[in-house]
């Protein structure tokens, strides 16, 4: 369970700071789908415990029953606060690291977030 709800931070909440947008919009806008997808299919890959499917289908079913919500990512970047996004991505950026994978999204993602955090606290 609390992979599950790792994953479903390290997906929606980058995604909708770095995008501006609702947790809704990830599912809507086929271009943002396919980030939400490739981004999905990078992270997984270091969890083979689980079905991805079924974690797939949980984050898809968040962003619906979210739908009219702002992340908490997203609510930090436009009050200029700093993230969680260490605690989050940057777990995932370890374990990857300990496990010898390379997560290039993730890895920009993570640059991204970290750079509108900076922006945002100087």
């Amino acid at each position: 369970m609390l992979l599950k709800k790792l994953l479903v931070n390290a997906i929606i909440n980058p995604l909708t700071a770095i995008l501006k947008v609702k947790n809704g919009e990830l599912i809507k806008n086929t271009f943002f789908m396919q980030i939400f997808h490739d981004l999905y299919n990078e992270i997984i890959q270091l969890f083979p415990e689980l079905d991805s499917k079924i974690v797939l289908n949980e984050i898809i079913r968040i962003c619906r029953n979210t739908e009219n919500n702002e992340s908490s990512m997203l609510k930090d970047i436009t009050l200029q606060r700093k993230t969680e996004i260490d605690a989050i991505v940057g777990y995932i950026l370890e374990l990857a690291k300990e496990k010898n994978v390379q997560l290039p999204l993730t890895n920009m993602v993570y640059g991204m977030i970290k750079g509108m955090e900076k922006r945002g606290i100087e």
